[in-house]
């Protein structure tokens, strides 16, 4: 899984000729409710607009899970 770090839709975000990092708090929980719902999952990451805090929250999230 590597979701974009913003919510913006992909070509909105072409347009804005910069990258956008959302909220890396959300982006952890959200790939941490995946992590629950999906078990067999097994790599995440980030795409686009993902940095090291963001990194750090989907551990995070991550880890609590097990």
């Amino acid at each position: 899984m590597r979701p974009n770090a913003s919510k913006m839709e992909k070509t909105a975000l072409c347009k804005l000729g910069h990258i956008k990092d959302g909220d890396p708090v959300e982006l952890g929980g959200q790939l941490g409710e995946l992590s629950v719902r999906y078990p067999h999952m097994d790599i995440f990451g980030g795409c686009c607009g993902t940095g090291d805090s963001h990194l750090r929250e989907i551990a995070k999230a991550l880890r609590s899970n097990f």
